[in-house]
Parts: structure tokens; sequence; C-alpha cells
């Protein structure tokens, strides 16, 4: 029984130092976040400045009638179970814009190829061309800096870095949050049997 109890507490102890462990990366993540996220609100004002309020505003984003978009950065999550701990993981996923315009051609070509042979040739070619029109708007439509201009200023590609950067550290955030949660709960639990293998000792 005593060793039981002494094996209990080892335990309860290294999860209280994983917990303040997981505290202060959390709080440093915080902080990192709060210094990513002024520079590129900076950035972003400075481009405001240079290309004017009305030429980066909420005017610039998609609408319902737009091209359709992809984005290029999702959320994926799983759950992970590791040194007897379960807790759900986040990850962010980058898709690359040259995948998306090559599986795009791709789809264009196995819809030409379905065509019958009969059809008229000035129709097939204003589909093409009409076709070839879509997929650039898709494929300019996945960089949301393209919703700008061709030529932006560097201040609102810094912001843009910043704005990816402060992904991973939500990302990363979340996670210790996850993780965070789930010792906290496993703490509860062994203090609890800590508690009913202390009275039934005495």
């Amino acid at each position: 029984m005593a060793s039981d109890i002494l094996d209990v507490c080892r335990e309860l102890d290294d999860l209280m130092i994983r917990l303040l462990e997981l505290m202060e990366e959390h709080i440093q993540c915080k902080l990192k976040l709060q210094d990513i996220m002024k520079s590129s609100c900076l950035d972003l004002a400075k481009a405001r400045y240079i290309m004017g309020t009305r030429n980066v505003s909420y005017l610039q984003l998609p609408t319902k009638e737009s091209a359709e978009i992809t984005a290029l950065r999702t959320v994926a999550s799983l759950v992970e179970t590791g040194k007897n701990l379960e807790h759900v993981v986040f990850k962010l996923c980058t898709v690359n814009p040259e995948h998306i315009a090559s599986e795009k051609q791709e789809e264009e070509g196995s819809l030409r190829n379905r065509r019958g042979k009969g059809e008229d040739k000035r129709k097939e070619q204003d589909d093409l061309s009409s076709k070839k029109c879509e997929g650039s708007e898709f494929v300019t439509a996945t960089d949301p800096i393209k919703w700008f201009g061709c030529l932006v200023p560097q201040n609102l590609r810094q912001a843009q870095k910043g704005f990816h950067a402060a992904l991973e550290v939500v990302i990363q955030s979340a996670n210790i949050q996850s993780e965070l949660e789930a010792t906290c709960k496993k703490f509860e639990k062994l203090f609890k049997l800590k508690a009913g293998l202390a009275a039934g000792k005495s």
C-alpha cells in the first residue's frame, strides 16, 4: 500500500512540474504572438498609407460572386496518446498554389477529352478560352496578396509573412493548451486516487 501511494506521489510531482513547464510555454507563446501581431499590423498600416485606404480594405476581399478560392492554410486535428496522456493535437497544413493550378489544368484536360467529335470547333475554342480565364482567376485568388494588385509594397508582403508566422504560433499555443488541459485532468484523477489510498490506509 505504501509503495502504491509513493508511486502516485511521484507521478503527481512529475505532472506538477510538467504543468509549470506548459504554463511557461503558453505565456511565451502569447507574448510572441503579441509581438508578431503588433509588427504585422504596423506593416499593414504602412501599406495602407502607401497604397491608399481604399486600395487596402475590405473592398478587396472576395464575395459570393467572386471566383472560387482555396485556402492556402488549413487546420487539421488528431488525437494523440503519448506518455499515458490523451489529448488533441492541431496541425497547420499548407497548400501549394502550383499544385492547385496543375490539378485545375488536369481537370480541364479531362473535360476536353470527353468532348464529342461532332461539336463545333469555334464553340470548343470559346469554352476552352473561358475555362483558361476561370483557371487563372482560381490560381490568382489562392494567394490573398494578389487581391490587392500585382505590384504591392514590401510592407504588405512583410505583413503577410507576419500573419503566417502568427498562425504557426497560434497552432503551437493551441497544442500547449490542449496538453495542459489533459494534464490537469490526469492530475485531478491521480489526486483523488491518492486520497482514496490514504483513506484506505487509515
